[in-house]
């Protein structure tokens, strides 16, 4: 398996788990488009090429590299980080 989908199969777990929703292609493709025409909100950025983003009241981590959401995570991980 490449890069891409072991982060698509990681988010789309994490996102069940963390926050109760079913992570799909037409749900991964929404974020996606939300985070590509900027309509997200940048909170941090983590690396070069890893940024932590708010999309729709979720805290994402997205790759630019690979162009894609790589985990989701809590709330409270966010705010303690501050």
């Amino acid at each position: 398996m490449c890069k891409r989908h072991n982060e698509s199969k990681h988010a789309k777990k994490r996102a069940e788990e963390r926050y109760g929703i079913i992570f799909n292609r037409k749900k991964r493709k929404e974020f996606l488009e939300l985070i590509h025409t900027k309509q997200s909100k940048l909170i941090r950025k983590k690396t070069n090429t890893r940024f932590l983003l708010e999309v729709k009241g979720h805290y994402v981590l997205y790759n630019k590299n690979t162009k894609n959401i790589i985990t989701f995570l809590k709330p409270e991980w966010i705010d303690s980080q501050n």
